[in-house]
């Protein structure tokens, strides 16, 4: 019996969390890649590694938790967003650095 898309049991993790599947795997790729030059890079620092790792995963994960928010209400968040964003660079040419 061939699979049925339609129930939603069987898609696939990465489609039911809406997120791209080949971005997901070229990310993982090259963060991968990037972890193995960072190994060499600190001299086989396995510490460092981990850290760059763990942030990764805290990276992914806020992804995947912004990926389950509705485009409309990032939308509606927008002009509020650009506003704040604006703002904080206003207040670094201010009192900044």
């Amino acid at each position: 019996m061939p699979h049925s898309w339609h129930n939603s049991r069987h898609l696939p993790i990465w489609v039911r969390l809406h997120l791209d599947g080949p971005l997901l795997f070229f990310l993982t790729a090259v963060t991968a890649l990037g972890l193995i030059v960072l190994y060499s890079a600190s001299e086989q620092s396995v510490i460092t590694v981990v850290r760059q790792g763990y942030r990764f995963l805290s990276g992914l994960l806020l992804m995947t938790l912004l990926a389950q928010i509705s485009p409309r209400a990032f939308q509606r968040w927008a002009p509020w967003i650009y506003l704040a964003a604006t703002s904080l660079l206003v207040l670094v040419l201010l009192i900044g650095d």
